[in-house]
């Protein structure tokens, strides 16, 4: 009879600060490998981006995305609807949040 041996190894947590020891030439890298088979996690880190480019281009991509999902004739099947939901939230969440906060500081500036 096959007998596992005790394990020893402790299980590696993935945590901030865990994922900050690998440097952001390996987090990037493996960012990049992920964005291409997960569209809500490549639309993130386009929103992300566009960020850093300013609020005009954040609102550009904002609004390109919502036109788009305006005009899809498409059927949203129940397989999709957990990445809609997310991509939507997300919008809302970078509308209210993000691109507010870069409002703010445009006003008092």
């Amino acid at each position: 009879m096959f007998r596992m041996a005790p394990r020893s190894a402790k299980r590696t947590r993935i945590t901030t600060e865990s994922l900050e020891t690998m440097g952001a030439p390996a987090l990037a890298s493996l960012l990049v490998d992920h964005a291409k088979v997960d569209q809500v996690l490549r639309r993130k880190l386009q929103l992300l981006l566009a960020s850093k480019e300013g609020s005009g281009k954040l609102v550009a991509e904002i609004e390109k995305r919502i036109r788009t999902i305006g005009r899809s004739k498409s059927h949203i099947g129940w397989e999709r609807t957990k990445d809609i939901v997310q991509e939507l939230d997300h919008l809302r969440e970078t509308i209210a949040g993000q691109l507010a906060s870069q409002d703010r500081g445009q006003m008092a500036s």
